[in-house]
């Protein structure tokens, strides 16, 4: 299953901004989430998704052009949320001077992210980026990487923007490809290599 991009997708100049509609666009979300959840996204109607959700399907396509674009939204959230914790991470890493934290945080994160989503990633079939507000986010991490010495100033932003790419791809492709499974064994393994490689990135110049 095939889905364009979630700007192609959601309809921005529809969302909703009064509180009932808020609530009504919460509802629709909450429905496609536990579908995911359950299995059900490729098979629940949207007729179904507005029962559930309590509102008419003219609410639903007010807000959606069908059921990817609802998924896609959610999607769309959970970056939006990942770069967030990103970026707290990255603050918490410069008070604290220890960029190896960071990357761990980052691991963690990352991981966490693809592996309670991965149901969601592959009903949208997506590979598109993982991290939302991408360029925000390089530049505070390029700062953390210059003023704790992890990275010259020069090569800071190329290098923030490589490990946020390295970490979160592989992260996602290793649980989507079924590298990892929910073994807690070989989940440690795998956050021990890709630490161990982003260290080691690091450290190399």
């Amino acid at each position: 299953m095939q889905a364009g991009s979630v700007s192609d997708t959601l309809k921005i100049d529809r969302k909703p901004m009064q509180a009932r509609s808020r609530a009504t666009l919460e509802r629709i979300l909450s429905v496609v989430d536990e579908a995911v959840a359950t299995g059900e996204a490729e098979t629940i109607s949207i007729q179904e998704i507005a029962k559930r959700a309590k509102c008419s399907t003219g609410a639903f396509y007010g807000r959606f052009d069908g059921k990817l674009a609802a998924y896609a939204a959610l999607l769309e959230r959970d970056r939006e949320s990942l770069s967030e914790a990103m970026a707290s991470a990255t603050a918490e890493a410069m008070r604290a001077r220890d960029v190896r934290r960071w990357i761990e945080r980052l691991i963690h994160l990352s991981l966490d992210q693809a592996i309670t989503r991965q149901s969601l990633l592959r009903v949208l079939d997506d590979s598109g980026d993982a991290i939302a507000h991408r360029d925000a986010l390089v530049e505070v991490t390029a700062d953390m990487l210059a003023r704790l010495g992890a990275a010259r100033q020069i090569h800071a932003a190329r290098r923030a923007d490589f490990l946020l790419t390295m970490i979160s791809g592989l992260c996602r492709d290793a649980v989507l490809s079924g590298q990892i499974g929910d073994e807690e064994e070989a989940i440690n393994i795998f956050k021990a290599e890709l630490e161990r490689a982003a260290v080691w990135y690091l450290a190399a110049g």
